[in-house]
């Protein structure tokens, strides 16, 4: 059993480049053959949070309207391209920034040391949509003057981003791309949705879950615990937000308030359902809310949260895994019931690496945010799988003790010892805890955008329509790239016979070379090429040619 993930990084604009992603994967996974999720749980941050909120509300809305599990994704990918559609802008490039516009090719054909025309679009229309505002998504600025210095030079530009929530939410009757309450039951074969944000005072990430617990609440706890954070002798977290019904546009925006550029986003401690459907607002003073700011700043690639809160939801919340796997093991049994494995998918929209250094401030500031927002998760993955072999050892271990017959009750008093770790609660760890709900975590597909030489700083706000197109465009080509090699990769290290080799690779190469071709119409070849390589798969299967263990690791 094994469930498979999505996690999505935060990056403004950068996010088009996801929706590109998941339009493959989409696309992919519409050709399984089972009636599953196409991903059981998406993980966002920022502009990742917006696009898998949008992505899971349109499902959970499909699922409402009596579509089966696989079905109510069909036209995800499209519902996210709408939006991306939707948000972006064309800047008019006003005089001010561009008296050099004129013969700007002929400069840079001169001198290498003058930025491309493109690159100067990207740099002259960003500087035009911080100046006027980007229509769907932020307001003009305005100017915050720093009063306690009496520094008259200190000045900062606050937006506002009530266009964009207008726009994910829908105003004044129109329908927006996200419907709120977003709350999902796993019980029901729903997705989950997890979005990362930080507690500014509390300097901590906290994840909004639309998954509810086995009380049927939803709540989000963290800081220290205690008694004197419960009442009486009870033992509670310091901090709890609770959104019973669930995720809310607030919890959304949370995650995707931007630090200087945006204000931060005070969620209610106990979000006011009623309240909310008489359209008012939610009370926002401090006593009954948390400020919140951007998930970027502690978690940009929520891989481990992720991680976490699947361990969490299964081993507290459905009481899997709780029973110690020794007694399963005595009996010359498995485990039993396990945590789910995880199969992880994760689109990275800042680029990890770059050939060569930055030449000029503006380049030297975009590899900064590169890497302050590129994926660090590669350390999450290889503890993960140290723990999950740490852990696999010892069951192997107590195996022997067992066929070497040695007493249980020696096992026992070594498992029953107390450990250095501790729980999230501050509890102390038994060696016996160590040993349940843990699960493995398998990484299928990680695709990440690579940098390209028009590249400027400001990128984060380039909402232009050709900006937003290309970025598309990228996501899809660099998905369906990661998806052929990783798929010739498997069919040539599986110890096939070359002739069933030949005939799954063909169409294989045959959709790699079609991915050069710039026509418009290479997505629907490329697809023509896949579809062909899913068929040969199943006749080779059919006729016996691939077992069932190679078949699914070729198929979506």
């Amino acid at each position: 059993m094994s469930s498979r993930g999505l996690v999505l990084q935060g990056g403004g604009p950068l996010g088009a480049y996801e929706a590109g992603a998941f339009r493959v994967l989409h696309d992919w996974f519409t050709k399984q053959k089972s009636d599953k999720n196409f991903f059981d749980v998406i993980a966002g941050t920022s502009i990742g949070a917006i696009n898998a909120a949008i992505i899971v509300s349109y499902v959970k809305e499909r699922r409402k309207k009596g579509f089966g599990i696989s079905e109510s994704w069909k036209g995800s990918a499209n519902k996210l391209e709408n939006f991306w559609e939707h948000v972006s802008s064309d800047p008019q490039i006003s005089y001010m920034w561009s008296y050099h516009w004129i013969d700007w090719d002929e400069r840079h054909r001169t001198d290498c040391n003058v930025a491309s025309k493109e690159a100067a679009r990207r740099y002259y229309g960003t500087k035009e949509l911080l100046w006027s505002g980007a229509e769907r998504v932020f307001s003009a600025p305005n100017i915050v003057h720093d009063e306690k210095f009496f520094d008259q030079s200190n000045i900062g530009h606050l937006y506002s981003n009530k266009p964009l929530q207008d726009t994910i939410q829908g105003k004044e009757g129109a329908d927006g791309f996200a419907k709120f309450p977003i709350a999902t039951k796993v019980d029901d074969d729903e997705p989950r949705l997890l979005l990362i944000s930080v507690d500014v005072e509390e300097g901590a990430t906290v994840a909004f879950d639309s998954y509810a617990d086995k009380d049927g609440s939803r709540v989000s706890e963290y800081g220290e615990y205690g008694t004197r954070f419960g009442r009486g002798t009870k033992e509670e977290y310091e901090h709890a937000i609770r959104y019973e019904e669930g995720i809310m546009l607030e919890h959304v925006m949370a995650s995707a308030s931007v630090p200087l550029f945006y204000d931060f986003q005070r969620v209610p401690k106990k979000y006011d359902y009623a309240r909310a459907k008489r359209g008012l607002e939610q009370d926002s003073t401090s006593d009954n809310s948390r400020p919140f700011w951007d998930g970027a700043l502690l978690s940009n690639t929520p891989l481990r949260e992720l991680i976490s809160e699947h361990t969490l939801f299964w081993k507290e919340k459905k009481k899997i895994a709780l029973d110690n796997p020794l007694d399963a093991l005595w009996k010359g049994k498995n485990e039993g019931e396990k945590v789910p494995d995880l199969d992880i998918y994760i689109v990275n929209v800042w680029p990890t690496k770059e050939k060569g250094l930055p030449s000029d401030q503006d380049l030297t500031k975009d590899r900064m945010y590169d890497i302050m927002g590129c994926d660090k998760t590669e350390y999450d993955l290889k503890v993960a799988t140290l723990v999950t072999d740490y852990r696999d050892l010892t069951l192997e271990l107590i195996r022997l003790a067992k066929d070497k017959r040695i007493p249980k009750d020696d096992v026992i008093e070594i498992l029953e010892k107390l450990a250095k770790s501790k729980f999230r609660t501050g509890k102390q760890r038994r060696y016996k805890d160590l040993l349940k709900g843990k699960f493995d975590v398998n990484e299928v597909l990680r695709i990440e955008r690579r940098d390209d030489v028009d590249s400027i700083s400001n990128k984060w706000a380039d909402w232009s329509s050709m900006t937003i197109s290309r970025l598309l465009d990228e996501g899809k080509k660099d998905t369906l790239t990661k998806l052929i090699d990783r798929l010739m990769v498997i069919v040539d290290n599986d110890g096939l016979s070359s002739n069933v080799k030949d005939r799954l690779i063909v169409p294989l190469t045959r959709a790699k070379d079609v991915l050069d071709d710039d026509r418009p119409s290479y997505y629907d070849n490329v697809w023509i090429q896949l579809t062909k390589f899913i068929e040969q798969v199943d006749i080779e299967g059919t006729q016996s040619r691939l077992n069932k263990e190679k078949v699914a690791m070729l198929r979506p």
